[in-house]
């Protein structure tokens, strides 16, 4: 589409997770492991229940960390910390990718169900450095994890 079809947009907002990066980055392999090692550690169990469990919350809850909340009453803020500490090596620079989100109009924010350091560290990697105008990350919003589909609420940063 032509440029001058977005020239009304103010704010635009990307989600991240799987979508900023491509999947054969294969980041979420790194976190899938990283999830086991918590559930593992956090329950005091062997790496079969773990997996086990993962899935089973996945199932009934709409995330890992659903499962563990509602289940185990577990703090969410050390586990996201500890699951999304992952290498950003696998991210090749994607110049066009850069290059496109530069040139659209307005104020441009990403989303991660992360936390919020993830897109920090993302950005460098992807060649995307200056791109954006803030993130934000599951820690730093009042949210719960789901996949229920229901929309954020609040507010973007106000412009400064």
């Amino acid at each position: 589409m032509p440029k001058h079809s977005f020239s009304h947009v103010t704010q635009w907002v990307f989600d991240l997770d799987n979508t900023l990066y491509p999947p054969s980055a294969r980041l979420f392999d790194q976190i899938e492991v990283k999830m086991t090692a918590y559930v593992m550690q956090a329950l005091g169990v062997d790496k079969a229940k773990a997996d086990h469990l993962r899935s089973h919350y996945w199932r009934e809850h709409g995330t890992t960390l659903a499962g563990l909340m509602r289940e185990h009453d577990l703090d969410p803020e050390p586990y996201l910390v500890a699951v999304h500490d992952i290498s950003m090596e696998p991210l090749e620079k994607d110049a066009g990718l850069a290059a496109n989100i530069r040139n659209l109009p307005g104020r441009k924010f990403v989303y991660t169900n992360g936390t919020a350091p993830m897109p920090s560290g993302y950005w460098p990697h992807a060649g995307c450095r200056g791109c954006l105008t803030a993130s934000m990350a599951w820690n730093t919003r009042t949210t719960t994890p789901s996949r229920s589909g229901a929309p954020l609420t609040g507010s973007l940063p106000a412009p400064a």
